[in-house]
């Protein structure tokens, strides 16, 4: 393998990967209700779940996502479930945590919904469409099939460089929407707001992973 196969799936996935889609809806929406913690955990998850979908792939079992039906049904309302009990709990229970920065308590490492937010952007990284257009579409396109190394173990080696570009995505992604609620804490109808806002995200990329079809 040669680093020029490295450079052009970089410089091929860069840009769809820097388009906000239902990942990046769902990390702000995190920041915005739960704070800056939730929302790196959910860019963790994020990136976690299009790992695993991507070694799928990669290991020849991407077919089974992408054409059993029943597989896609189950993965895409699952998704959407997790998205919308977490949205309508964040707009349930807007302002209830509303506090002086300074006076908020730090959380625990085992915060539930610090794991619950990973493990929902786990499900929403997995089920991404841009996922699959990217490892199953994109990443064939660089393997090289006079190298001595087998495709496989190429494309798993490829697909550690989308999963980079996302996660620093999404990270900045989750900082900035992070800022702008720290910016507002000490305004508790603001603060409220932002909670109830990033609570619809949830529910919106819920309810778009419920009825898109790709």
């Amino acid at each position: 393998m040669s680093p020029t196969q490295f450079l052009g799936v970089a410089a091929a996935t860069v840009l769809l990967i820097l388009v906000p889609g239902p990942s990046v809806m769902f990390i702000v929406g995190q920041a915005l209700a739960r704070g800056r913690g939730a929302a790196l955990l959910s860019a963790g998850g994020n990136a976690t779940g299009a790992l695993i979908a991507g070694l799928l792939i990669a290991l020849g079992l991407g077919v089974l996502v992408t054409e059993s039906t029943l597989v896609v049904e189950i993965m895409r309302y699952l998704g959407a479930g997790v998205l919308v009990i977490l949205g309508v709990t964040a707009i349930a229970t807007a302002g209830r945590t509303v506090r002086p920065r300074a006076a908020a308590p730090s959380r625990a490492a085992g915060d539930r919904p610090g794991i619950r937010s990973f493990l929902a952007a786990v499900v929403v990284g997995a089920t991404n469409p841009k996922v699959y257009i990217i490892f199953a579409a994109l990443l064939p396109t660089f393997v090289d099939p006079s190298s001595s190394v087998p495709a496989g173990t190429q494309m798993v080696l490829l697909a550690a460089v989308p999963v980079v570009i996302g996660l620093l995505s999404d990270a900045a992604w989750a900082v900035g929407a992070s800022w702008a609620r720290t910016s507002i804490v000490n305004a508790p109808s603001r603060m409220r707001l932002f909670q109830r806002i990033g609570g619809g995200c949830l529910v919106a990329v819920g309810g778009f992973t419920a009825l898109h079809r790709s």
